[in-house]
């Protein structure tokens, strides 16, 4: 779980401890199609399959969910996932690769699916997902 906001980041931290048999792996990153850091805004943000890939490369065969925090239309990070490596599962069977949950900003919710909305999709559609929305507010 990539999630660069400290305080929902505590909130995942929490959710591990109480749930150890999920292996959840809470990272108090954002995420970006590159890694980089913000200076202004104090934030670090991956490239997550260039940190996956460094950090903990023996989970990538066990791989099953990435949830991705990004607060903004940021398909270029969404599109970085191409370049996780088809190993395990996924390498035999393309429909095994990772659930992605990538929350979906606010803002675009409430003025509903326009043109950078559509280019988010239309990224998602390139990665081979389906996009299924819900709204948890």
């Amino acid at each position: 779980s990539f999630e660069w906001n400290v305080i929902s980041y505590m909130s995942v931290v929490l959710q591990a401890a109480l749930n150890p048999s999920l292996r959840i792996l809470p990272a108090n990153v954002g995420v970006d199609a590159r890694d980089r850091y913000d200076a202004k805004r104090l934030h670090r943000y991956v490239n997550v399959p260039a940190w996956v890939a460094r950090e903990l490369p023996a989970i990538v065969p066990h791989l099953s969910l990435i949830k991705i925090d990004v607060d903004d239309f940021n398909e270029a990070a969404l599109e970085s996932l191409l370049a996780l490596p088809k190993v395990g599962a996924a390498a035999a069977d393309a429909r095994r690769r990772p659930v992605v949950k990538y929350e979906w900003y606010q803002r675009a919710r409430n003025e509903g699916c326009g043109a950078e909305s559509q280019r988010l999709w239309a990224t998602a559609a390139k990665l081979g997902y389906e996009v299924h929305a819900g709204d948890g507010t």
